[in-house]
């Protein structure tokens, strides 16, 4: 045993390669436990709105311009040139379709009242009135076109205009 010395290397080599390991697999565990933070996603420029004199003025309800106003403006053409023909039942369906599909369309309902009325549906057209006036309040040659109906139909209107709904927002 005189000339063998002992390996110390081979013990510590074994020791490093261990305590390598170790620490290997304590960074993997420590990495894989924190949450990964998702890519920050970059967020649209903020439109900017132009100048106060540049804008469009706030149109009453009755001409803001869908594809339900198209349409129902359509079918109120359609049943006036069915009017001027006298077919007035033709033209209160025209109208009625014109309201069912745009609701907030004041000259059907006041069209649809002015054929209801010819078909001696007074009742009928006066109630529809008020549902155009409440409509074309906004408006003083609707509100006075509105107001002859009526009185032709021996009711009195209420003459009054009253500003748009969108008017009182601002």
């Amino acid at each position: 045993m005189r000339g063998h010395k002992p390996d110390i290397t081979c013990g510590s080599q074994r020791s490093y390669g261990v305590l390598t390991i170790a620490l290997a697999l304590f960074a993997a565990l420590l990495l894989s436990g924190c949450p990964k933070r998702p890519p920050q996603k970059r967020l649209p420029p903020r439109a900017k709105l132009p100048p106060k004199e540049v804008r469009e003025p706030v149109k009453a309800p009755e001409e803001v311009a869908t594809p339900e106003r198209a349409a129902s403006e359509r079918l109120v053409e359609k049943g006036i040139a069915m009017l001027d023909e006298g077919g007035f039942q033709r033209a209160a369906n025209l109208f009625r379709d014109a309201v069912n599909i745009d609701t907030t369309n004041g000259v059907a309902y006041y069209y649809l009242a002015f054929a209801r009325s010819r078909l001696d549906e007074r009742e009928v057209a006066l109630g529809l009135l008020d549902k155009a006036e409440a409509l074309l309040s906004y408006d003083e040659d609707w509100v006075k076109r509105i107001d002859e109906l009526r009185a032709e139909l021996g009711a009195e209107g209420t003459g009054q205009v009253v500003p748009s709904p969108i008017d009182e927002a601002f």
